[in-house]
């Protein structure tokens, strides 16, 4: 694996009162598989939601509508203070058994998955 800086992109957010439903309509409308979720502020991320968690949701029969992006998210990602080296990233990544990192770079708040890295090869 090429040892370069890996390429991140900006997280998108959704803020803790929002509900899987609403995560959902913007991860679909947005082609993305991870959403930040951030305190009412827009300023603090407070966790994360995934496909996993919105698909957690549906097989619990709960109903997305009414349940909130906080009642699925996973709390405390995996942050590291960017720029990040490919190695680096998957090494990370595969220790932790997580296809998400956040990267805090450039002033703001980027992803990047384990997608990013195999379809660089």
């Amino acid at each position: 694996m090429n040892d370069t800086e890996a390429s991140t992109h900006s997280l998108i957010g959704i803020t803790e009162g929002a509900s899987i439903a609403d995560a959902a309509r913007l991860m679909q409308r947005k082609g993305i598989g991870l959403v930040g979720v951030y305190a009412q502020d827009a300023r603090h991320l407070i966790g994360v939601l995934s496909e996993r968690d919105v698909t957690l949701v549906a097989s619990r029969n709960l109903d997305p509508a009414s349940t909130r992006v906080t009642e699925a998210m996973t709390i405390h990602p995996v942050i590291v203070e960017g720029p990040v080296a490919r190695s680096q990233a998957l090494k990370l990544m595969q220790a932790r058994h997580i296809r998400h990192l956040i990267v805090r770079e450039r002033g703001g708040d980027h992803v990047l998955s384990m997608r990013d890295l195999v379809d660089h090869e």
